[in-house]
């Protein structure tokens, strides 16, 4: 069984009829109880006290930019439903001349394997900037 736990964030009566009738065709049950915290592996405890166990949860985060030196620079910063995030150009350029950014902080979802590869890009970008001039 599918449970989509809405969080009390979204009202059954605001999605659309299609995708309602979607998540009815795959046997998707909606819950709309406010959840107050997770605890072990997946037990959920609900706001008016309700409880229950899951076997897998799936869950949506926020990543947020929490180093205020970041925000006092004047970075162009790209708010979306899962995360803040640096905007950069293709080569990890910000809106500001010589300042470069990568890695987590300029896209959303963590990744090893793109914070090296974006930490590559900056730092030929970096270097091309600072001896040829950028």
């Amino acid at each position: 069984n599918t449970t989509l736990f809405l969080n009390a964030a979204v009202s059954i009566d605001t999605i659309e009829p299609a995708i309602l009738e979607q998540l009815n065709q795959r046997h998707v049950k909606l819950d709309t109880r406010k959840i107050a915290k997770i605890e072990n592996h997946c037990d959920l405890k609900f706001e008016n006290g309700d409880q229950t166990q899951l076997d897998g949860l799936f869950v949506s985060t926020f990543m947020r930019i929490n180093s205020p030196w970041i925000r006092k620079l004047g970075l162009d910063i790209d708010r979306n439903e899962y995360s803040e995030a640096i905007l950069t150009n293709a080569t990890k350029q910000t809106n500001l001349k010589n300042i470069y950014a990568c890695g987590d902080i300029t896209r959303s979802g963590g990744s090893v394997a793109f914070s090296v590869a974006d930490g590559a890009m900056a730092g030929v970008a970096a270097h091309k900037s600072f001896v040829f001039g950028g």
